[in-house]
């Protein structure tokens, strides 16, 4: 004690075994209040993270779903690319009987109601 500066050391007496017991029972119901209030503070803490991992797992399958559908209308967009340019090939190629017949600048498709622009074709001379 005199080396940390407490002064002289103080003789403890014991306790009485009346106020030992009723100390003893005291820290344990604190101790078991403690121990749940961890339990429960743990509980939520795992409830709160699975309901996190959900949460990203919604999310990722979302954004992978998304990214399906972009992919999907590329493939789409090329394909629709090369028939506008078959298209044009085919009508490059066509043998036009009459001689002032002209190639069409436009083409419409009925069933998509879409406008197909043509551009420097020249019928071929037979």
């Amino acid at each position: 004690m005199r080396n940390i500066g407490l002064g002289k050391s103080v003789e403890v007496k014991p306790l009485n075994e009346d106020i030992a017991v009723d100390l003893a029972a005291e820290m344990l119901g604190e101790l078991f209040i403690f121990s749940i209030g961890v339990g429960i503070l743990w509980l939520e803490y795992r409830r709160q993270q699975r309901k996190d991992i959900i949460k990203e797992d919604i999310q990722n399958h979302r954004l992978h779903e998304l990214e399906t559908s972009i992919r999907d209308l590329e493939l789409s967009i090329e394909t629709q690319s090369a028939m506008i340019r078959e298209i044009n090939r085919a009508l490059a190629a066509a043998d036009f009987k009459s001689p002032g017949s002209q190639v069409p600048k436009k083409i419409i498709d009925p069933s998509s109601k879409m406008v197909l622009k043509v551009s420097n074709v020249t019928p071929s001379k037979t």
